[in-house]
Order: structure tokens, then C-alpha cells, then sequence
């Protein structure tokens, strides 16, 4: 096997995320763009600076947005169990 065969688990996190992503996209041209996105974009070891801290930042915000939902959830759950003590 050749090194330029290896992929970095990074880098097959990302391919799995926006084949996720792609596969839950009802809006064909939007899937068209994720799946070109998955072909053309470099290894991670290779993104520019500018490139890193755009995911970062973006990564940061989804971990947010989790966060967020994940209080929602159990604010929702727990809203019917008030007064039953």
C-alpha cells in the first residue's frame, strides 16, 4: 500500500460528516455542491491557516448548537414532570 493511499481519520471524519450531510439534503443542487466538495477539498494537514481557524470556528459553533438542542430536549422533557413531586 502506498502512503498516498492511507487517509488520515481526520480527513475520513470530514468525508463521512458531508456524505451525512449530502444524504439528508433534499435540495439536489445543494447535494451536487456537498458531494464536489468532498472530491476537490485537500487533506486537512494541508489547509492554509485562514482555512484552519474558519473550521474551528465553525466546529465551535456547532458544538454551540448541540449544546443548545441538547438543553431544549430535557428543558422539554422535564417542563411536563414539574408539580408531580
Amino acid at each position: 500500500m502506498d502512503s498516498d493511499d492511507v487517509i488520515d481519520p481526520a480527513d475520513a471524519e470530514l468525508h463521512a460528516l458531508l456524505g451525512q450531510i449530502a444524504d439528508r439534503t433534499d435540495d439536489e443542487e445543494r447535494r451536487e455542491r456537498i458531494l464536489g466538495v468532498m472530491v476537490t477539498l485537500p487533506p486537512i494537514a494541508d489547509w492554509p491557516p485562514d482555512m484552519l481557524e474558519r473550521a474551528r470556528a465553525t466546529h465551535a459553533y456547532v458544538r454551540g448548537l448541540r449544546r443548545d438542542l441538547q438543553r431544549r430536549e430535557l428543558e422539554a422533557m422535564y417542563a411536563g414532570t414539574e408539580g408531580d413531586g
